[in-house]
């Protein structure tokens, strides 16, 4: 995660690569990026569609979302409910 000065907060992908796949979504899950992978669609907040499988991107994070209460950054496959990837959420 990144924070601006003016307090926008993104979730950053650097080097990110991952398979194609049908309708793939950005999540903030409650669930751990360990944690069984059927839980991570139960509490979150979606940041968007991804923007592609390949390279940098950023996500914003709204201003009322509390980092706090999440733990993982998913790509979620919305069309078939599997995740496509996790990891933890690092601030920075």
């Amino acid at each position: 995660m990144i924070q601006l000065g003016d307090g926008e907060r993104f979730a950053r992908f650097e080097n990110f690569r991952t398979s194609n796949g049908p309708d793939l979504r950005v999540y903030l899950s409650t669930t751990p990026s360990s944690g069984p992978g059927g839980n991570f669609a139960d509490h979150y907040v979606e940041l968007g569609q991804l923007k592609g499988n390949l390279g940098d991107q950023n996500y914003v994070i709204p201003t009322q979302v509390s980092l706090q209460r999440y733990a993982s950054v998913v790509i979620w496959c919305k069309r078939f409910s599997v995740p496509f990837a996790a990891a933890p959420i690092v601030t920075s």
